[in-house]
Formats: C-alpha cells, structure tokens, sequence
C-alpha cells in the first residue's frame, strides 16, 4: 500500500491511501479539535486559506478541505497556486455536508488580474462524488491561483463539509 502525507489544512497530517478509494483520507493528528472561531479570517479572495503550490507531477494530487459555516461566517474561501507546467485533466471531488446546502465556485486569477468565476456546482446535505472534466495546463509561464468559495445557501443553519478533491493527471 503507497501512502502519501499531506498537511490539511488546519495543519493536521492526513495519510491519502491509494489502496482505498473509499477512504481517501484517515486522520493523524496530535492537534486540539477544530474550532470555528480559528477559521473566520477565510472570508474573502485576500484572506484565504493556502493548500499551497501544485506542480508539474506524474500522479495524481489530492487535498482535503473541511470547515463549517453558519450565519456570521457565511463563506470559505481556499487558494491553490498552480505552477507553471502543471497540468490536470480532470478533477474529482468526493463531498460529504452535513446540515444543509452549499454552492461551491472556483475562479481562476492570473498576476495582475482580478478573480474569473470558472464553474459552480450546487450540492445538497449528504454524500457525493463530482468530476469535473476541466482540463487545464499553466503553460502561461507565471503561477495562477485557484479559489474555491464555499457558500452557504441556508446561512440560518449550522452547515458542516468534508471534501476530497483529486486533480487528475
């Protein structure tokens, strides 16, 4: 069994198991629990979270997002910086929310340039797996970043998300 560890992004180790497609991720961590008052400075394109820098690579790459939304934080933003000559075919996202409904939306922003909406999805509570065949190769010669919003659509509700998103090679 290959397994990779990545850091998430509340700073927790997570092991991505090939072996298993059904449990893309299991959770090793010595940190305290997650705590929503630590994660409010998500809010907007400037104060994203960073899973840092993809680049060019021979196998898939994968990431795991996980936060909470509520009627103060109604908003996540996460960014990914994708090197020049990184390249992805496809991208799949296995999602699990618990609480309600949510519209995720990535946006391409390349140096200079504000954010452009590229695709927006709509999920309901419950679990999911989404590909999305957006093939896409930075062969612009400078890095561009990748934002994903989290958008509660019931910010009246206590909304939780668990996702495992894979960029496909």
């Amino acid at each position: 069994m290959r397994e990779c560890y990545k850091k998430n992004l509340l700073g927790r180790f997570m092991v991505d198991s090939q072996s298993s497609p059904n449990n893309l991720f299991r959770q090793y961590s010595a940190l305290s629990p997650f705590k929503q008052s630590a994660q409010k400075s998500d809010n907007s394109f400037a104060t994203a979270r960073s899973l840092g820098t993809l680049r060019a690579s021979s196998s898939p790459v994968k990431f795991r997002l996980q936060g909470s939304l509520d009627k103060r934080d109604r908003d996540d933003y996460i960014k990914l910086e994708i090197a020049p000559g990184a390249a992805f075919s496809s991208i799949t996202n296995l999602i699990a929310i618990k609480g309600g409904g949510i519209r995720v939306t990535s946006y391409l922003q390349f140096p200079g340039a504000s954010p452009q909406k590229v695709n927006s999805s709509t999920f309901a509570a419950g679990r999911r797996t989404q590909v999305t065949n957006a093939p896409f190769s930075n062969t612009f010669g400078v890095s561009v970043q990748l934002f994903v919003q989290v958008r509660s659509l019931k910010p009246s509700k206590d909304i939780f998300y668990n996702s495992g998103i894979t960029f496909n090679l």
